[in-house]
């Protein structure tokens, strides 16, 4: 009888709850919208851009340009310029340059396929602008289209993330003449990849590493510290930032997840429990403890794998060649830490150790990618009823990490 007034009550709260938490809001979006409507009605009455920018400055609502630390009125102001980094005057005749184009409100479509016709549109920047490539001769033809505010050089300042120019600062501080500085390049799409190549080589950088996907081409380079500054100036550099530098935190799941002290103060350890996981696969393919990872073991010698299973077939293997992300996730699960400190034999598994969520449970691993292709063809035979329940190993809480390109892993 009380719990089904609990769930009586649970019914009617819960749509109360939401009217109250929801109400407060719809006058403060009303008013939101009503708001950008008589601004951009004080924009479109505006003869010029001149009487764009005093009605904008009336109601306190600059066109800045929101670029690095410190956003500009380019009509108005002196762009910030970082004094390491060279700055383009202008380009050369016949020329390709990158620009950004400014309109004198919020951009309209007939807009910005006007200022298509001219050149490659790329980047928006607020307020109103864009990341133009244009075609030497098309400057003056975009200042002269409809609503164009402004337009001025993407100077490599606003190319390059500070914390460059303070590595190579903090280099220099150290007194390595000779030291370099490794950075991340973005290059916009349809460059010449020799050719800035070629350029960070006559910086006396490298080209270590070349990285292109559908949205982006980056490269990894090493620079010398004090040419640092001269990177973004080179056409077509999109971005330059600091390469990131990796570190294993696998150490720190645990306790972000709050496990340690429910499985230290009772002894939740996973003992007696197998786990199912369907991944690329796992270390080189065995369970056996001479072809496996010392974590996936008991502690004694003895193995935890109670199953692998090569769900490709053919001959594939169920080994994790490639990424080795199988591997990783089943450490992350379950692995015990031994090879960093820990002694499974004692329940010892210190926060320092690389050790997983339940580092005594069992583990039923299904193989899924084929190790040639790299495609995971095994996901349909996975998701067949029987093994959905762990194949028949005994694997009841599952762990699975699918999805495509571009959709989060659930």
């Amino acid at each position: 009888m009380k719990r089904k007034a609990i769930r009586v009550m649970g019914r009617c709260l819960f749509p109360a709850l939401f009217f109250a938490l929801c109400c407060p809001v719809v006058p403060s979006r009303a008013g939101e919208i009503e708001r950008i409507m008589a601004i951009d009605e004080t924009i479109a009455a505006a003869k010029t851009p001149q009487e764009s920018v005093r009605n904008q400055v009336k109601n306190h609502k600059p066109f800045e340009l929101r670029l690095g630390r410190t956003p500009f009125d380019p009509l108005g102001e002196s762009p910030p310029q970082e004094e390491t980094v060279r700055k383009i005057e202008s380009y050369g005749e016949g020329e390709t340059g990158y620009y950004i184009v400014q309109f004198d409100g919020p951009v309209q479509a007939a807009w910005k396929e006007g200022l298509s016709e001219a050149g490659d549109i790329f980047d928006y920047i607020p307020r109103y602008a864009f990341i133009v490539r244009l075609d030497p001769g098309k400057e003056e033809a975009v200042r002269a289209l409809p609503h164009v505010r402004w337009v001025g050089i993407f100077q490599p300042s606003y190319r390059i993330d500070r914390r460059c120019l303070d590595r190579a600062r903090t280099v220099s501080s150290r007194g390595d003449g000779d030291a370099s500085v490794v950075l991340r390049a973005s290059v916009f799409p349809g460059e010449d990849l020799d050719r800035i190549s070629s350029e960070i080589t006559a910086l006396g950088g490298t080209v270590t590493e070349e990285m292109s996907t559908q949205w982006r081409t980056s490269l990894k380079v090493t620079v010398p510290r004090d040419r640092v500054g001269d990177l973004p100036g080179i056409t077509g550099v999109r971005w330059v930032e600091p390469w990131p530098e990796r570190r294993l935190h696998n150490d720190r799941s645990t306790d972000l997840m709050g496990v340690r002290t429910p499985r230290d103060t009772h002894g939740l350890y996973g003992e007696g429990q197998t786990v199912g996981v369907c991944d690329t696969g796992l270390d080189r393919g065995s369970a056996d403890p001479g072809s496996l990872h010392d974590d996936f073991e008991d502690g004694s010698g003895g193995t935890r794998v109670t199953t692998i299973i090569d769900c490709v077939g053919y001959g594939d293997g169920a080994d994790d060649v490639n990424s080795g992300h199988g591997t990783h996730v089943a450490g992350s699960v379950l692995g015990n830490g031994r090879e960093s400190g820990s002694d499974p034999s004692v329940d010892s598994f210190p926060a320092t150790c690389f050790a997983g969520m339940a580092p005594k449970a069992r583990l039923v691993f299904q193989a899924v990618e084929n190790n040639t292709s790299k495609k995971l063809e095994g996901i349909p035979w996975v998701l067949t009823p029987p093994l959905r329940r762990g194949a028949g190993g005994g694997g009841r809480p599952a762990h699975q990490q699918l999805g495509e390109r571009g959709i989060r892993p659930v």
